[in-house]
């Protein structure tokens, strides 16, 4: 809930009797630091037309005086003004370095970020390549040992092929050494019985 006029009032009117000036910030420290500004300025300038009906007639500023015033007023904001649009025209320029430095930024990003792209997508071709160069070269070493292993059965036949052979003309040898003897030992026999007769 807001403060009401009836509570601005009150710290003003302590404030004074305190013997402080009830400025509008002097009043809102008094509530506790609570309430805005433009809640408190509209009650504390009815405070202070009560005040001023209370107090009597004040005397009336001098016409030179108030005319010294809003010229030194004017002055004061011809300086503020100027001061304003200084501080202005160098925010200006530094948001306008400052950006150029942030385009600057997001450019070098973005080509770095082409960059690392470009470096991704050769890496996923050249890990491709290798993929295919690998399942060819399984095909490759798959189908050789598969012939090395038909080679092998082939040669293992031929072996015992030649083993066989090898018996077998070990064995034709000997028989044909036994023949041999045999036929010597008949021609003893034929020539014997040539010789009996």
């Amino acid at each position: 809930m807001g403060i009401t006029k009836d509570q601005i009032w009150a710290a003003a009117d302590e404030l004074q009797r305190l013997g402080q000036a009830p400025t509008l910030a002097a009043v809102r420290e008094m509530l506790g630091a609570t309430g805005s500004f433009s809640t408190i300025a509209p009650a504390m300038a009815e405070w202070r037309m009560q005040q001023a009906k209370t107090t009597g007639v004040k005397t009336p500023i001098p016409e030179a005086f108030s005319a010294r015033m809003r010229q030194q007023a004017e002055h004061i904001w011809a300086d503020a003004l100027s001061v304003a649009d200084d501080l202005i025209s160098s925010e200006r320029d530094a948001l306008r370095v400052a950006r150029k430095e942030l385009e600057s930024e997001r450019s070098e990003m973005a080509s770095l970020l082409d960059h690392a792209e470009a470096q991704l997508t050769a890496a996923t071709t050249s890990q491709k390549e290798v993929e295919s160069k690998n399942e060819r070269l399984v095909e490759v070493i798959t189908t050789a040992r598969a012939e090395l292993a038909g080679a092998q059965a082939r040669l293992d036949e031929r072996e015992q092929a030649l083993l066989a052979e090898r018996a077998e003309r070990q064995s034709v040898q000997v028989m044909l050494v036994e023949a041999r003897e045999r036929l010597a030992m008949l021609e003893v026999d034929r020539r014997a019985q040539g010789n009996t007769r």
